[in-house]
């Protein structure tokens, strides 16, 4: 899904993201090289995190468990 399907989406359905609150993830290997994208949305830009807390699990861009494991310790 491209992401001007999502803002469609988005349009057709009345809604309107919260970009304080919006953030994306890029999942790769540890050794990975990161891309700098800039991903925008009617002039307001959504920002890149390296984890995220979902469903109260904490979910890294290499998808290891170490932040969540020290959470729970």
């Amino acid at each position: 899904m491209l992401f001007n399907d999502i803002n469609t989406w988005f349009n057709n359905n009345l809604l309107n993201p919260n970009f304080s609150k919006t953030h994306y993830l890029e999942f790769g290997s540890i050794k990975h090289y990161n891309i700098n994208m800039q991903i925008q949305h009617n002039h307001n830009y959504i920002s890149d995190t390296s984890e995220t807390k979902f469903l109260g699990l904490i979910i890294d861009d290499t998808l290891s468990w170490k932040q969540h494991i020290d959470q729970l310790i």
